[in-house]
């Protein structure tokens, strides 16, 4: 194996440097790697200590653990022995490699993108519980009730799509700051395109939840909208049909031939309804007689 190319695909390969070290504490090295490793191990690559009863010892110790683990632990006694196995340009320099890697720089990366995945997972539950109530939630059965309630959703509407977009304007300015020019093959160092691979799909998958709340939201709030059209239509029918039923007792004493003057001697002397009260009932009976007629 003269050279190994470290490919996220099949896994990493792990360099442990107990060169100005001692084996003292390294079979416990290694079961915390493989106990909190968050990816797939090709293999863990040991440098013995420089010391030569540390060597031995290392060699003797080594015998009893190797097989313990589901990854191959190779012993190297220099770093020579290293750069035969994995090519220099893989390799920072404290490994005599020419890998130009920050690790400082590299962990606040991370972190950015940690907080804006957790940010994320938030916004969407955030939305999908939204969402669940919208769907599960009983309309309300007058005007007033229904108008506050499209008023209230309306407004958390608002506030998670500005939340959402927030979210995704934030994710693209650190897309931006992770997309550094990077000097040599990105082939040997796949993190430098891994990492905002990462991030972009956490922004694809944000602005395609954000998609799908504005479908579900405007078919909701359709929904809450004809439930305030039906629910003053009812007041309106209440209205009509208690005129009406006024209307028709009065006329019940008439003859057939007096219906038509009667009704509109009761209706013109109507003492508790205004002029314009009057005319806008009087197209609602007209309207309500078709109605009834049809």
């Amino acid at each position: 194996m003269s050279d190994i190319r470290l490919d996220c695909k099949k896994g990493f390969a792990i360099v442990i440097d107990r060169r100005d070290d001692n084996w003292a504490g390294l079979k416990s090295t290694l079961i915390r790697i493989a106990g909190y490793f968050p990816g797939v191990i090709q293999c863990v690559f040991v440098i013995k200590p420089k010391g030569f009863l540390q060597k031995q010892l290392a060699d003797y110790r080594f015998k009893n653990f190797k097989d313990d683990f589901k990854f191959t632990v190779i012993l190297l006694d220099s770093v020579q022995e290293l750069h035969a196995r994995i090519d220099p340009s893989q390799l920072t320099t404290e490994l005599g490699g020419t890998l130009d890697f920050d690790l400082t720089g590299w962990i606040e990366d991370r972190m950015a993108i940690e907080r804006f995945a957790n940010n994320c997972k938030e916004r969407t539950t955030t939305v999908q519980n939204f969402l669940r109530e919208c769907k599960h939630m009983e309309l309300p059965n007058d005007v007033e009730s229904a108008t506050i309630l499209l008023m209230q959703h309306r407004k958390r509407h608002m506030d998670l799509k500005d939340d959402m977009k927030s979210a995704i304007k934030y994710g693209r300015t650190l897309l931006g700051c992770l997309k550094r020019p990077f000097e040599g093959d990105a082939s040997y160092n796949p993190d430098e395109n891994s990492v905002p691979a990462a991030l972009d799909r956490l922004i694809t998958d944000l602005e395609t939840t954000l998609s799908a709340f504005e479908e579900k939201w405007a078919g909701y709030e359709s929904r809450l909208v004809m439930c305030i059209k039906v629910r003053q239509f009812e007041v309106e029918f209440k209205e009509v049909t208690s005129v009406y039923s006024g209307i028709m007792t009065f006329l019940t004493g008439f003859e057939p031939l007096d219906m038509q003057s009667a009704s509109m001697a009761w209706w013109l002397g109507c003492p508790h309804m205004g002029r314009g009260a009057r005319v806008r009932t009087l197209w609602r009976l007209e309207v309500f007689s078709l109605y009834i007629y049809v």
